[in-house]
């Protein structure tokens, strides 16, 4: 591993090599207080540890870090066997609001078909509004997980464009699952009454309350 010219980073990079998971998932609680911008480095290192109480210390850590160099680690984290890992992954990915993570995100849902990790990349897509993010959105409304479709809705809503107004209403109106048709009609308060009135409508009589 690599030295650190910073003692205490160095201290906790040396914990990181021991042969005692338990050692290694204090030195991750130890990196949260260090405050050395290279102490990005061996959080990633951690997310990798072969020991699952030790990744999850590291994922839970992560939201301590602002570092656009994480989102590969975060993505590549979205496939732990660990569900409690995955979750901290995919909430850490949603906080980390950096446009440079923007095309490491848009590079794994291009190559990504698990439902879990699709739909995580699209909630750390949503609030970056990257207009690149518009067409992969727009497929994604057709996935067969609602939880992806869900997500999809959501990234077309924070983007605000006239042009995904029809697509959002079709969902609105027509989605199998009420918690997809909800998001859908939220996502509608950017439109005119004049372009989603009518549906709007017709949405009052949706079966589900929420929606």
């Amino acid at each position: 591993m690599k030295t650190y010219d910073d003692p205490e980073l160095q201290a906790i990079a040396v914990k990181l090599t021991s042969d005692d998971p338990g050692i290694r998932r204090v030195a991750v609680m130890d990196l949260v207080d260090s405050g050395e911008p290279e102490a990005v480095e061996l959080v990633i290192h951690a997310l990798n540890d072969p020991d699952t109480n030790v990744r999850q210390e590291a994922a839970k850590v992560v939201d301590e870090f602002e570092a656009a160099d994480m989102a590969d680690a975060l993505i590549a984290a979205l496939d732990d066997d660990d569900e409690v890992v995955r979750n901290s992954a995919a909430h850490a990915l949603a906080d980390l609001k950096d446009p440079a993570a923007g095309e490491p995100l848009l590079k794994a849902l291009d190559n990504s078909s698990d439902g879990f990790v699709v739909s995580g990349i699209l909630r750390a897509l949503k609030p970056l509004r990257l207009p690149a993010a518009q067409s992969p959105a727009l497929k994604r409304l057709s996935d067969g997980d609602p939880r992806v479709r869900r997500e999809a809705v959501g990234v077309l809503g924070w983007l605000k464009q006239s042009e995904n107004i029809p697509a959002l209403v079709e969902t609105a109106q027509n989605d199998d699952d009420p918690e997809v048709r909800r998001a859908a009609t939220g996502a509608l308060v950017y439109a005119t009454p004049q372009q989603v009135g009518q549906a709007l409508i017709g949405l009052l009589k949706d079966g589900h309350w929420q929606v």
